[in-house]
């Protein structure tokens, strides 16, 4: 297993969540500095780390969802049961970011298998089913 220990050295911050890297599989991590944020650990799996995120001197909090998904899409479907849960019982504003490991269109594809239409096609009814906004 790999920490990623080290990267509080490389960049200015103090604090890390992390999914340990095992292989040539996983690997998540949340960094932040202290003195200018306040994290709270929700939940962490193999794909997923949710934190709640409040600036330091502010009431104003959000959800941060850091994502790495798996490419095996059995796997994969355990996220959007993790995502449907937090949609459910989660009112506020919450922010989400990482890699999906999908394609939503054959644009974004080059060479290789053809665009997998029917796991692209779940992709975008996770998207729509939490108005989720694809920043390109």
């Amino acid at each position: 297993m790999l920490s990623h220990q080290a990267l509080l050295d490389d960049f200015p911050f103090n604090q890390m969540i992390e999914v340990l890297t095992v292989g040539n599989a996983g690997g998540l991590f949340v960094l932040w500095d202290d003195n200018m944020l306040e994290l709270d650990e929700i939940a962490t799996t193999v794909q997923e780390i949710h934190v709640m995120i409040k600036v330091s001197g502010t009431i104003d909090s959000w959800l941060f969802s850091s994502i790495y998904a798996t490419s095996l899409w059995n796997m994969r479907k355990i996220l959007w049961e993790n995502l449907h849960t937090i949609k459910n019982n989660y009112s506020g504003k919450w922010l989400i970011g990482g890699n999906f490991n999908e394609l939503l269109h054959s644009l974004d594809k080059k060479g290789g298998n053809p665009l997998n239409t029917p796991c692209s096609k779940d992709f975008w009814d996770i998207i729509n089913y939490y108005e989720f906004i694809d920043q390109r």
